[in-house]
């Protein structure tokens, strides 16, 4: 059995919970905030936000910290 099918908990109602299903997740979840974030972005794009100010927003980007915390994930053996 390798890390990722490792079962973390179990769930009532799901069942098993492995690492496998926390990066599934953690995917769909990368997705969606992907989108979200681009389409706040174009929205403050079009105000008369300075593009350093339109920076500082996004140095915190959560994309870049569910793609950290994915490849930590996925490299586990």
């Amino acid at each position: 059995m390798t890390v990722k099918d490792k079962v973390l908990t179990t769930h009532p109602v799901l069942g098993e919970i492995t690492v496998n299903d926390l990066i599934q997740d953690l995917e769909i979840m990368l997705i969606d905030t992907s989108f979200f974030e681009d389409f706040i972005y174009q929205m403050i794009k079009s105000t008369s936000m300075s593009k350093e100010d339109i920076s500082t927003l996004f140095n915190y980007s959560v994309v870049d910290r569910l793609k950290w915390i994915i490849s930590v994930l996925k490299d586990l053996n």
